[in-house]
């Protein structure tokens, strides 16, 4: 077989049909590989908002947005990446935070509502710590909402600047834009979310109207810039399942799930799912109810078996995954990396609707050596059909 540019590779792999070799995608590159790859001096998330808003408030978002989308472009194609996500980002006049203690800053809506993030050192990543509404509870959930419904609804187009960089710069590549259902998953006010499906569910039925009709309209945006597929990012689940009852996922996430679901499919392209945790309680309403083309991330240490996923939904449904980013590419061997992509392929890639990738992301513990003796291996055995 002749070898194929990117994107024809990975919409080969979507229709279920073996390509020449298997695509390899990763979600997101951590600022600490995505420096080392770059030979850039060493950096860090924290380093990197500090910058962003520095020069923001100089009236330099452009070139924010456009160094950022140009670097983590020139990694995807240092490591030979097939497919592209192309994260929203600032927008025309963004809420920029101000730093209230080290590696902590905080947001502040003009309409009051704030919100607290702290930044990890370890994996390199952001976590929100505290907010408006975990404070006020049901009633400043319910002031949230009211908030919402009283403002447009058109999305800032801004934030999708480097989706048009990446579509000018990088048509070859699979390129995947961004859209999901809205849930607090990583909010600290969670716990308010939960409360209310059970306390106020008509509340949140309201707050899942007003905030899917300005991400509908993001998606249209996006799908008519002429994007590959549709990447959601969101998470409902835990290591030991869903983060409320199958009852209430029916409600509250399975309709507006398949609106964007519908949305894609009506442009003629995949919509992929993220999701960390064990999603087999609800596996056959994702995978099959809800029509979802593709599942990323299939997390190992939360029970997530790859091998069975793909012969339960493998005839329609595309996995990429799953190398552990927690364990084996952050203190495995190089043996013990291309151990596990061997047994990966093996049990994933036959018959096509494969795409490799880790287990979540290439977070700030990842070593870059294990970077690449991921690439090299998925490189070395990918190649179809794949050897047992």
């Amino acid at each position: 077989m002749s070898e194929m540019t990117s994107k024809e590779r990975v919409r080969t792999t979507f229709a279920h049909h073996e390509p020449d070799r298997v695509p390899i995608f990763e979600i997101y590159i951590a600022e600490r590989p995505l420096a080392a790859l770059l030979g850039q001096p060493p950096a860090d998330g924290a380093a990197r908002l500090r910058s962003d808003c520095e020069r923001i408030r100089a009236g330099d978002r452009d070139g924010v947005v456009r160094d950022h989308i140009r670097d983590v472009l020139a990694a995807h194609r240092l490591l030979g990446f097939d497919l592209i996500d192309v994260h929203p980002t600032y927008g025309a006049e963004p809420l920029l935070p101000e730093e209230i203690a080290p590696n902590t800053w905080r947001y502040d809506d003009p309409a009051g509502f704030w919100s607290v993030v702290h930044w990890d050192e370890g994996p390199d990543v952001f976590f929100s710590v505290d907010s408006y509404i975990s404070r006020e509870g049901l009633a400043g959930f319910k002031r949230y909402v009211e908030y919402l419904e009283s403002l447009p609804t058109d999305p800032d187009l801004r934030m999708f600047d480097p989706l048009v960089y990446v579509l000018e710069n990088a048509p070859d590549l699979f390129i995947l834009g961004d859209a999901d259902v809205t849930c607090p998953t990583l909010a600290p006010w969670m716990t308010v979310y939960l409360e209310a499906l059970i306390e106020a569910p008509e509340l949140v039925e309201r707050y899942m109207d007003v905030t899917m009709e300005r991400e509908l309209k993001g998606l249209r945006y996006q799908l008519e810039l002429g994007v590959d597929g549709v990447i959601g990012r969101n998470d409902w689940y835990g290591k030991n399942g869903p983060f409320m009852s199958p009852r209430h996922f029916r409600r509250f996430i399975m309709p507006y799930l398949k609106m964007i679901v519908d949305e894609c499919h009506r442009y003629g392209v995949p919509f992929v799912e993220h999701l960390d945790g064990n999603t087999m309680p609800t596996a056959d309403e994702l995978w099959v109810e809800l029509g979802i083309d593709g599942y990323h991330a299939i997390e190992p240490t939360a029970g997530m078996d790859i091998g069975l996923l793909k012969r339960r939904y493998g005839r329609h449904l595309t996995l990429l995954g799953n190398i552990d980013c927690g364990q084996t590419l952050t203190f495995g061997t190089e043996e013990e990396i291309r151990a596990e992509v061997r047994r990966i392929l093996r049990e994933a890639a036959p018959g096509g609707g494969f795409v490799f990738a880790s287990s979540n992301s290439l977070h700030g513990r990842v070593p870059l050596e294990s970077i690449w003796a991921m690439v090299r291996a998925v490189r070395e055995y990918g190649t179809y059909p794949i050897a047992e």
